[in-house]
């Protein structure tokens, strides 16, 4: 199951179409001593030990939160001359289990322009609905919609506002310029952007981005291209 949105120059759009996790992590690092050397102590006392020479210090527990939880997916998009594919998988991952087969990682955001987003879903959503809201603010300001270059500029702007305590989110954006050519971009989570052809993100990136290289762009070939000329 994925998803997969085509964005033309005919500005028609097609689309098939959290969790937290580990809270505490509780660690005790209690040091092996005679239970007399440590009666009556507090963790991080320092203790002689029945052992000539040697102390011991007592442990407490340690506890940790993160306020994150990556629940997987591969995004992708890959750009032509008067097109762009975006497309997704939908599997909602939460450690070894997948709660959901059918979760939306695509979003229609104009006629022109497509984003997908990976990592944690909670805050995938909540991107989409601020960008939602800064699509239709703009679009009462100005009576139209915005450009596919204004919205890669506008999504990098809105994540890195978030720098500090970012989205944990790893995002695609792909459609249809003014002149009328598709074009991709790749995110990070703080708002780092490039414009592409081809690109993907996600916990499948290592595996996919290869094979579009390959396939898609023709880099990284065993065999050079010969010249048009040539009788090798």
């Amino acid at each position: 199951l994925g998803q997969i949105a085509v964005v033309r120059q005919d500005a028609s759009f097609a689309s098939s179409q959290a969790a937290m996790s580990n809270l505490l992590y509780p660690r005790t690092d209690i040091f092996s001593a005679p239970s007399a050397d440590i009666a009556r102590n507090s963790p991080g006392d320092t203790v002689a030990s029945s052992q000539p020479g040697a102390t011991v210090t007592l442990g407490g527990k340690q506890v940790a939160f993160s306020p994150y939880e990556n629940n997987g997916g591969t995004v992708l998009a890959v750009a032509g001359k008067d097109f762009c594919i975006v497309a997704s998988d939908t599997r909602f991952g939460l450690g070894y289990s997948v709660p959901t087969r059918r979760v939306s990682r695509v979003l229609k955001l104009t006629d022109k322009a497509v984003i997908a987003t990976s990592g944690m879903q909670a805050d995938t959503s909540t991107l989409h609905k601020v960008l939602k809201f800064k699509l239709r603010q703009y679009e009462h300001q100005h009576a139209k919609e915005m450009t596919l270059a204004a919205i890669s500029q506008m999504l990098g702007n809105t994540l890195y506002f978030k720098r500090f305590f970012p989205y944990y989110t790893f995002n695609v954006v792909g459609g249809i310029d003014e002149d009328g050519e598709g074009f991709a971009y790749g995110y990070d989570a703080i708002g780092s952007f490039e414009r592409v052809k081809v690109v993907c993100s996600g916990t499948g990136q290592s595996m996919i981005q290869p094979v579009i290289d390959n396939q898609v762009r023709g880099l990284s070939r065993l065999m050079p291209p010969f010249p048009a000329n040539s009788t090798a």
